[in-house]
């Protein structure tokens, strides 16, 4: 948390069919404040499970009234959830990563 009331979460490793589980089970929107950073620097989207992870943990947070921010994701893996009408704000920056998502 930061001075501002803000909860930054740092993921390291790669989000994919294998890891979304785990994933899920890390956030809890109910007991978070109102607006949540989920920071990319150390991971990757690799795959499509990665980018319906993040879609749903996206609907949880609404569904409780909260903001879900994204920081650090590629391109491709925010020209995707934006195609999907995503429910999260995406944050980019100028060091944002360049790598491409598995297609199936």
């Amino acid at each position: 948390m930061d001075e501002e009331g803000k909860r930054t979460y740092f993921l390291e490793g790669l989000l994919f069919f294998g890891s979304v589980i785990d994933f899920a089970k890390k956030f809890d929107p109910k007991k978070d404040p109102e607006d949540v950073v989920i920071d990319f620097r150390n991971s990757r989207v690799w795959d499509h499970s990665g980018l319906e992870a993040i879609q749903k943990l996206a609907e949880r947070y609404r569904a409780a009234g909260k903001t879900l921010h994204l920081q650090h994701l590629s391109k491709e893996c925010r020209e995707l959830l934006n195609k999907a009408d995503s429910m999260v704000d995406i944050v980019i920056l100028p060091d944002d990563p360049t790598y491409h998502i598995m297609s199936e």
